[in-house]
């Protein structure tokens, strides 16, 4: 199989318990096999090389898969059977049909394309709502972002992903790294003088942290613009 499609909400449910290579080797498992691994023994080092793990490391994952029931071993047989992605968002309790797509070699940067799915969803997600709210009426208040752009606070990706917020950037420029997603810096003037800083710090002080000298200008920074890279299925 030359790719993978990942129910979106699986790979959240993972990062979020911590759990996001032993999803790793769940979909490698998946892409390499018809869905039965055979010569499971036989073949362990092999798998631990391309993951760059060790035996110990894979043991300790697969037993995490087991216990969950993601993978069945036959032991007589010596074949891990791998389940079918329906039967593990009945295990996780998911029910969304939306996909992100992972080719083999993203297998080396999969911290990056897990986190770039569920950032790439949720962008979609945002388009999608503000579009079908349609147009605002003049005089009446937007009941979403009035940003002629879409993006996430980072305090929004680390609640979704249950980061830290310091987690959540790290991760977000980790996903733009490697192109999953293209990160845009937003600004708003506040001032073309960037001797009102302590006056405007003065007078809101909850945002100092976000308050910017440009090019002889006083900035806001606001949330970054987020473009996704992925391909989404429906």
């Amino acid at each position: 199989m030359s790719f993978l499609v990942v129910p979106v909400e699986v790979i959240q449910y993972s990062i979020v318990n911590r759990k996001i290579y032993q999803l790793q080797l769940f979909l490698y498992m998946k892409i390499y096999s018809s869905g039965h691994f055979y010569d499971f023994k036989k073949r362990r080092s092999a798998i631990a090389r391309d993951l760059g793990i060790c035996l110990k490391t894979l043991k300790s994952r697969l037993q995490w898969l087991e216990q969950m029931q993601w993978v069945l071993m036959d032991k007589k047989s010596d074949t891990l059977i791998v389940r079918g992605f329906p039967r593990i968002q009945k295990i996780t309790g998911n029910k969304s049909k939306v996909r992100s797509v992972i080719y083999p070699e993203w297998f080396n940067c999969f911290r990056a394309w897990a986190v770039g799915s569920v950032i790439c969803t949720m962008i979609r997600w945002q388009k999608r709502s503000r579009r079908l709210q349609g147009p605002i009426r003049r005089g009446s208040k937007p009941r979403n972002s009035s940003t002629p752009y879409f993006g996430l606070a980072n305090s929004v990706i680390a609640e979704t992903l249950n980061l830290s917020i310091k987690q959540a950037s790290v991760y977000k420029h980790l996903a733009a790294k490697h192109g999953f997603v293209s990160i845009i810096k937003r600004f708003d003037c506040i001032s073309e003088n960037y001797k009102d800083k302590h006056a405007y710090i003065t007078g809101v002080p909850e945002e100092s942290h976000r308050v910017r000298i440009i090019r002889g200008k006083l900035m806001l920074q606001l949330y970054d613009e987020i473009k996704p890279g992925i391909v989404e299925l429906r």
